[in-house]
């Protein structure tokens, strides 16, 4: 779904919902895309978050992905975490406790087959 919200934060995606435009282009074709996702996240019910209000964020998802004709993959991907009043006074045990600037830089190797 994301990079941080659900992946890192709440570790799943229960009891929310959410919305996920994207966009990409191809550099090279079937080789380098680009593509960008947004992703804006609401809670089902807003009595279940610690700020007890339904938004929990927006997430902007940057990948660049490249792929050779032998089926190795390259990929990078920066994803930043706007949260939203949802998680107003956040003590979530064993995760991410700091959400003044929540980023993520990831680099990913493999074989498609």
């Amino acid at each position: 779904i994301d990079l941080i919200l659900f992946e890192e934060i709440l570790g799943q995606v229960a009891g929310a919902f959410y919305v996920r435009p994207s966009i990409g282009y191809w550099f090279l074709k079937d080789q380098l895309v680009a593509q960008l996702d947004i992703v804006y996240s609401v809670a089902a019910e807003p009595v279940s978050t610690n700020g007890n209000s339904a938004h929990l964020g927006v997430e902007f998802d940057l990948t660049l992905r490249y792929q050779t004709k032998d089926h190795f993959v390259g990929m990078l991907q920066y994803g930043y975490l706007i949260p939203l009043s949802g998680f107003e006074d956040l003590p979530i045990p064993g995760r991410h406790r700091d959400l003044s600037q929540p980023q993520t830089l990831q680099a990913f190797l493999g074989v498609v087959f």
